[in-house]
């Protein structure tokens, strides 16, 4: 969107790496690069929990806040994204 790029745009990659380990699916998709850029700046994705029900919805809610369009409601650093995932393993019995 040439906005200047700083972490959160890397736990924007990391959620849609997480995303597709947890799936086996890309979070967007599209023909062309311009296509594929477009529906990242500004389609949502599939929730992680509809491809896969039984994805958790805690681990669901930590994948979208990690997509989030919005910067200022995006992870800002990621020991925020750690220590929810961190947490939310120990609820799982991890």
């Amino acid at each position: 969107s040439g906005k200047k790029v700083d972490g959160r745009s890397d736990l924007f990659s990391l959620s849609v790496t997480l995303y597709q380990l947890l799936t086996g699916e890309l979070p967007f998709t599209g023909d062309s690069m311009a296509t594929l850029m477009f529906k990242i700046a500004n389609e949502a994705h599939t929730a992680a929990s509809v491809v896969r029900p039984d994805i958790p919805e805690p681990l669901d809610a930590v994948i979208n806040k990690g997509m989030e369009k919005d910067l200022d409601t995006r992870y800002g650093r990621g020991r925020e994204m750690a220590e929810e995932l961190r947490s939310l393993l120990g609820t799982l019995g991890g």
